[in-house]
């Protein structure tokens, strides 16, 4: 087996084909957000499948494998396909630890928002609460003074009368005796005459 640095090149054709699969993924799930770095992985995994198809060539130009045995992934071909799967792992990894962070964050964002909803919303309801209490103190005291306004005014107009002493409905005041009340008559009755 060859060791140099042309065999060992051209044995990293799997891992190139992995790395452009890898790249595509990649690409899709940034399309939406990143347009610029999608295009980007994309113009990378047309380069790496092209630079892997070329090392499949320049491997069977140089006699490092025929063409019945070039599928065979060797030795060193499978330390570049786990150097890929570990670079994507770590990488997979942290895009998704940053995306949980972006969510949790917007996550406490919304929980605060709400927070501030809900403080703003019992605020008004005590301050409604409060309102309906004084307009209901106003119109009970409103009640009281109507009600205190009426009793002075029946008051006023039931005051008792002071009862005559004799069984009288009214006091009519000191009784004559008889010889006033004819000589009254007689004083009447004479300047008509």
């Amino acid at each position: 087996m060859d060791k140099t640095i042309g065999y060992v090149l051209c044995c990293q054709s799997p891992a190139l084909f992995l790395l452009t699969l890898v790249l595509l993924f990649a690409s899709l799930l940034r399309r939406k957000r990143h347009k610029f770095i999608a295009a980007i992985d994309v113009i990378l995994a047309v380069a790496s499948a092209v630079l892997g198809v070329a090392l499949y060539f320049i491997g069977m130009r140089y006699e490092h494998f025929t063409i019945d045995d070039f599928y065979h992934v060797r030795t060193v071909g499978w330390v570049g396909v786990g150097l890929v799967a570990v670079v994507s792992a770590v990488t997979g990894l942290k895009a998704f630890m940053k995306m949980a962070d972006e969510r949790r964050t917007q996550k406490a964002a919304i929980r605060a928002e709400n927070a501030r909803i809900n403080q703003e919303r019992m605020a008004a309801e005590a301050e409604a609460r409060a309102a309906a209490q004084a307009a209901k103190e106003a119109e009970t005291a409103a009640q009281e003074a109507a009600q205190e306004a009426s009793r002075r005014e029946v008051e006023k107009v039931t005051t008792p009368v002071s009862q005559p002493e004799k069984g009288f409905l009214f006091d009519p005041g000191p009784i004559p005796d008889r010889g006033s009340i004819q000589a009254g008559e007689e004083a009447e009755a004479a300047p008509h005459e």
